[in-house]
């Protein structure tokens, strides 16, 4: 008999329903040309991604999540985050290539300038 709840549940079921409310697409994709990389096909777009969190960002003190009519988290704001994919140009290896997935949510930018 557990007391405090399945740890895992809540917090899928709440991410099931934003994705499946909001549907995200790349926009504004494009190929960026990087000399210091040739071996990669950088290719840079932007995702607006509804924001759950209140509050002022950066959320440094404030930062929890409001609950509309089901339930449902409400949306704060909509912002625009940079996406770079790198796709590489040289042959597959019979291994295939490696997935290398990095999320910058800690401040910042993307941008190397």
């Amino acid at each position: 008999m557990s007391t405090t709840g399945d740890a895992v549940a809540e917090p899928f079921e709440l991410s099931e329903a934003v994705r499946d409310r909001h549907a995200l697409s790349l926009e504004d994709l494009r190929e960026h040309a990087d000399p210091e990389v040739p071996e990669l096909c950088i290719l840079l777009a932007t995702v607006r991604s509804p924001q759950l969190q209140n509050g002022t960002p950066p959320l440094s003190t404030e930062g929890g999540v409001e609950r509309g009519a089901p339930g449902a988290l409400v949306v704060q704001r909509v912002e625009a985050v940079p996406v770079t994919i790198g796709l590489p140009t040289t042959p597959m290896p019979a291994s295939g290539y490696a997935l290398v997935l990095a999320v910058q949510g800690s401040g910042g930018t993307a941008s190397r300038g």
